[in-house]
């Protein structure tokens, strides 16, 4: 009885560290954990996971900026924010693709939460694929509320994922011979076809809804010109701590926070 015992604490002590280390939740006294290690590929997964399907966490994850690092990421410090958990800065170039603004006839520095970061590199492998150089977005950190307004005019409200330092509004994606534009190439649905489900339109279209049909899973919230007519001009990428629920996350969900 006494070697079962052995085992059973053995064995928690195993599996409860992983999800100590995830939630920032203390791990048992047996169990030591390093805050700054760079996580390996099964924690970043596990994280990737727990943020899609459960991301109710509210403390980034251990070792974020240490991941970040290792895997060659140029990022710093960003300006405090209250509604930012781990705000940094990161170069416009992840992964052999840029970033810019569509306003930008430079790059600039994206102003994210850790984790998000995390997230845009990972998508970086997707887009590399697809022969995708640049990506041309509205923006990432916005202090908007879910719903309209501010933090400021809408006092308690929900924070948008913009809010969080957790989402960027994407317009066009360029290759080397060309460009697809959201507003100009995406082709709407005419029913309530899911839109991963919707037949392609042409070349543009499928090479669109194909990239953003396999980011489900990279990120939590995905809404396109399909979504409602805000979003006619670009795809919202988003990784949002509410999106719970089956209904609320996915490509073009029924309900989606923002």
């Amino acid at each position: 009885m006494r070697r079962l015992w052995a085992v059973l604490i053995v064995v928690g002590c195993t599996a409860v560290a992983p999800i100590a280390a995830l939630r920032e939740e203390p791990a048992p006294e047996s169990c030591a954990v390093e805050d700054e290690r760079p996580l390996d590929a099964v924690q970043v997964s596990e994280i990737a996971v727990a943020a899609a399907w459960h991301a109710d966490d509210t403390e980034a994850p251990r070792g974020c900026r240490a991941t970040l690092a290792a895997r060659g990421v140029r990022f710093d410090d960003a300006s405090p924010s209250p509604t930012i958990v781990d705000p940094i800065k990161v170069a416009p170039l992840l992964g052999d693709v840029t970033f810019r603004h569509v306003h930008d006839p430079k790059p600039r520095w994206l102003w994210v939460d850790c984790r998000f970061a995390l997230r845009l590199h990972a998508a970086t492998d997707l887009l590399r694929a697809r022969g995708v150089r640049e990506v041309l977005h509205v923006g990432t950190y916005e202090p908007k509320c879910v719903g309209g307004g501010t933090p400021e005019s809408r006092p308690g409200c929900t924070p948008s994922a913009h809010a969080l330092g957790m989402a960027i509004d994407v317009v066009s994606l360029v290759t080397a011979h060309d460009d697809f534009v959201f507003e100009r190439d995406f082709v709407k649905r005419g029913d309530a076809t899911p839109t991963c489900e919707t037949p392609r339109r042409g070349a543009r279209d499928t090479f669109l809804k194909e990239l953003v049909c396999a980011l489900d899973g990279t990120f939590n919230v995905l809404l396109t010109p399909n979504w409602d007519d805000r979003h006619k001009t670009h795809v919202h990428l988003a990784l949002h701590p509410t999106a719970k629920a089956w209904w609320a996350n996915g490509v073009d969900p029924q309900l989606a926070p923002e």
